[in-house]
Formats: C-alpha cells, sequence, structure tokens
C-alpha cells in the first residue's frame, strides 16, 4: 500500500504536466482564433489569455524540469535573467503597476507576458522537439489560409489585408516565417511530390505576402531565402531552383502591378519617406530614454515615453494633429530602452546579436531557427510586435540555440 502511494502520485503528477502542457499550447494557438485584434477591439483579452497559458506552462515544467543551463548555455540565461529583473525593477519602481505587469490598452505585454512567452517557449521546444519546424509551418499555414475569408468578410478587399492583427507588417511577418519554415522542409522532403507540394504552398505564400505590400518583409524573406540557399548548395544553381526563383519574380510582378496596381513596392521616393518617418520617429523618441537611463518609464508606459508632446519633426506632428498616438518608436530594440532603461535593453539586443554570431559561427545549414530569428530580428529594426510575433521570437531563437549547442555538443564528441 505505501509503495504504491508515490507511484500513483508520480503518475498524477504526470497526468497534470501533460494536461497542462497542451492547455498551454491550444490556448497560444488560439489566441489570433479567440481574440483578433480590430480597431474597435484593443486586445485585452489576449494578455490575460498569454498569462493563464503561462501559468499552465509554468506548472508543466515544475513538474517535468529541464536543465536550462545545460540546454542553453550559462551566457543566454544571465542575460535573459538580466532582462527580466530589469522588467521587474522597472515594473515597481515607474507608475501604472498594473500596466507593467499585465501591458496596457494597444501594448499588452507586461512583465508577466514576457514571462508567459519565455514558459511557452520553453514548453514548446521541450515537446516538438526535432518536429517544431513542420509544426510551426502547419500551424502558421492555417493561420494565413483563414486570414483570407476573414479579412474579405470585415473588409472586402485583400489589399495591404493585416488578417487576424488588423495589421499589414504583422500579417507579412506571419508569412514570412510560414515560407522561411517552408525552406527547411523542402530540404527534408523525402519524395519529389513531397517537396514539389511544400514549394507551391510556399508559391502561394508568397503571393499573400506581397498583397500585403510590406516592403521590409518582402525583401527581407528574399534576402534571407537567397542566403539560405547560398548556406545549402553555395554557387550551384539547381534547375528546380532556378523555376522557384522564376515563379517567385511572375508572381511579385504580377500581383504588385496587375492586381495591387501600386508602386508602393518598387517607388524610390515612398521608401526614402518611409523610412525618413521611421527615423525621425526614432530620433525624436530615442532622447526620452536619457530621462530614466536605469528603470525606463515602465513596460507599460511606452505610450508615455512616445508621446506626441515629445515629438518635433513635421510630419510627425501632422500625424498627431489627426488625433492618432503612437504606442511603439518603430524600433524593438529602443522600444525595451524606453521600457527598462539601458540595461535590460542592451542584454536584450546583445542575448539577440550574441546567439545569431555564436550559432552562425557554428554552421547553421541543419538550423532553420537561426533564419527565423534572423527575419524577425531584422524585422525589429523598423517595426512593432504584438503578443503572436514575440511568442514566436522566443520560440525561435530558443530553438536556434538549443540546436546551436546540440551541434557543438557532437562536433566535440566527434
Amino acid at each position: 500500500m505505501t509503495t504504491n502511494q508515490p507511484q500513483k502520485r508520480q503518475k498524477f503528477l504526470l497526468s497534470l504536466a501533460t494536461v497542462c502542457k497542451y492547455s498551454a499550447v491550444s490556448l497560444v494557438c488560439l489566441l489570433p482564433f479567440l481574440v483578433p485584434f480590430t480597431p474597435n477591439n484593443n486586445i485585452d483579452l489576449q494578455a490575460y489569455i498569454l498569462i493563464i497559458a503561462g501559468l499552465l506552462a509554468a506548472i508543466s515544467l515544475l513538474i517535468k524540469p529541464v536543465n536550462i543551463i545545460k540546454l542553453y548555455s550559462k551566457s543566454s540565461c544571465v542575460l535573459v535573467g538580466v532582462v527580466l529583473a530589469s522588467y521587474l525593477l522597472s515594473s515597481l519602481t515607474t507608475s501604472h503597476l498594473g500596466y507593467n505587469l499585465f501591458g496596457a490598452p494597444y501594448f499588452r505585454f507586461g512583465l508577466l507576458g514576457l514571462i508567459s512567452v519565455i514558459l511557452l517557449a520553453l514548453l514548446i521546444n521541450q515537446s516538438a522537439k526535432t518536429k517544431l519546424s513542420l509544426y510551426l509551418f502547419i500551424y502558421l499555414c492555417l493561420l494565413n489560409l483563414l486570414a483570407i475569408p476573414y479579412t474579405l468578410y470585415r473588409l472586402q478587399s485583400l489589399y495591404r489585408f493585416g488578417g487576424f492583427y488588423s495589421q499589414a507588417d504583422l500579417m507579412a511577418m506571419m508569412l514570412g516565417l510560414n515560407i522561411v519554415f517552408g525552406l527547411d522542409l523542402i530540404i527534408k522532403a523525402k519524395t519529389k511530390m513531397h517537396r514539389l507540394l511544400i514549394e507551391m504552398i510556399c508559391l502561394a505564400l508568397f503571393l499573400e505576402l506581397v498583397l500585403t505590400q510590406t516592403r521590409t518583409v518582402i525583401y527581407l524573406v528574399i534576402i534571407i531565402g537567397l542566403i539560405w540557399y547560398f548556406i545549402q548548395f553555395g554557387l550551384k544553381i539547381k534547375k528546380q531552383a532556378l523555376f522557384f526563383g522564376l515563379a517567385v519574380i511572375a508572381i511579385f510582378i504580377s500581383t504588385n502591378y496587375l492586381v495591387a496596381n501600386t508602386a508602393r513596392l518598387t517607388s524610390v521616393d515612398y521608401a526614402k519617406d518611409s523610412i525618413s518617418y521611421r527615423l525621425n520617429l526614432q530620433q525624436d523618441t530615442a532622447g526620452q530614454s536619457l530621462k530614466k537611463p536605469l528603470t525606463g518609464w515602465g513596460p507599460g508606459n511606452i505610450a508615455d515615453a512616445v508621446n506626441c508632446k515629445y515629438l518635433n519633426q513635421p510630419e510627425l506632428k501632422k500625424t498627431c494633429a489627426q488625433n492618432f498616438f503612437f504606442n511603439s518608436s518603430h524600433n524593438i530594440y529602443l522600444d525595451h530602452i524606453l521600457m527598462v532603461g539601458f540595461i535590460g535593453g542592451l542584454a536584450y539586443l546583445i542575448f539577440i546579436v550574441f546567439n545569431l554570431y555564436k550559432s552562425l559561427k557554428t554552421g547553421v545549414k541543419n538550423n532553420i531557427f537561426w533564419f527565423s530569428s534572423l527575419l524577425i530580428g531584422a524585422y525589429y529594426l523598423t517595426n512593432v510586435t504584438n503578443i503572436e510575433l514575440e511568442t514566436l521570437f522566443w520560440i525561435s531563437i530558443l530553438a536556434m540555440i538549443l540546436t546551436t549547442t546540440k551541434a557543438a555538443s557532437l562536433a566535440k564528441k566527434d
């Protein structure tokens, strides 16, 4: 009787861990469908669903713990610890504690949200293991496919469509990541038919991507795709790759000029104005970081740091005069410095750059998560984020680190 009790307890805990794991993953996957963003809905509920999912992930990880330092390296753990400590210090020493913990309207990403995302990324990496890129590809395919009827129902047009996020830039990132994970499956395909099917899906996703008219993401996906091909095959041009490249060019030209009927993607003047607008915004808001260099303005107070009263450029004042407001500097690294101060903000940046470099040095031929992390990391220089994208970022970068650690371990054994 006494012998069976610990076994029953162990069995119960393992069952609880499994239930919590699948519940947490299900909640985070259903997040865009349960609470899609609209101009009249600032997704307050998303933060609470995310935190519940994070709590479930924490329970699962506590019952079945992982050796984080061994798997993800001591240096990475220290940098993430500094980021979390900065978030905590800033949350407790700045105004609006509730916003700092749960996130503010239109920026639902506070301290508890960040902790939840990291826990979920750890859990997903622990569970999916070698099939993670496949699962992410399938999930994003479903998300991006359902975004079409959803947008047509709401707006009756797919031009610059934002899907479940009501923002074309974020929709473009989901499509771009979907294509990047597809590249990994093309290499791993066991038959020509499977490879051809994945290539067709990737071309369809690229067509959707062009419809978003998001220059940064479109060109980043093309550049990262070329880097991936060079790392895989060198300068050798395969017939299949040539046809795929020509199809990409054909889709770009036909969709851009015949369907979208705009020069948005090819106009140099348009690009200059857009870049100038973002740089002016970053220049005006960067000065606010010096006012609170140690603690920042608070994770939930980013809108205070980029308040219209601090903006001096004419085009920014014009935006403010139209009753718009800013909740980001359009540079996520600068946003982190503004939110939690220089120590936490720089730790966040160093964590990304250090691990991208370390993985590249180890070898990224079989590490698709280096490419997905690079895509998000580069995008973060020019645009905004949301809960879904930040979750995918942490999943990608932790998977990249995990793959690099395993590759380095195998190299030492050899």
